[in-house]
């Protein structure tokens, strides 16, 4: 089987999970960006940057103090340190905005 036919097949797949998520953020938002959050490592590694900016850009909307607090209680080895900081470092601007 040809690699990059697997790949674009992920690719394609991971736009139409976060299509899905994005759809299910407008009955439970909270829900979707936990889940938007665990997608964003798969997207990262697809080089998918729309996906994860479009990631980024949910949290910062909906990062409430249930959020906050969900996302600075994920266990620090579920994702590497460099993207562990960056959601800590984003719901933390968020929060001080709002």
């Amino acid at each position: 089987m040809d690699k990059n036919i697997g790949q674009s097949n992920r690719k394609e797949q991971t736009r139409h999970l976060m299509r899905c998520l994005e759809e299910y953020a407008e009955v439970d938002r909270f829900t979707a960006c936990c889940l938007m959050i665990e997608l964003w490592p798969v997207a990262n590694n697809l080089c998918l940057h729309d996906v994860c900016d479009s990631i980024g850009l949910w949290v910062h909307d909906s990062a409430g103090p249930d959020f906050i607090n969900h996302v600075r209680n994920i266990p620090v080895d579920e994702f590497d340190e460099k993207t562990f900081q960056y959601w800590v470092d984003l719901i933390s601007a968020t929060s001080t905005k709002k």
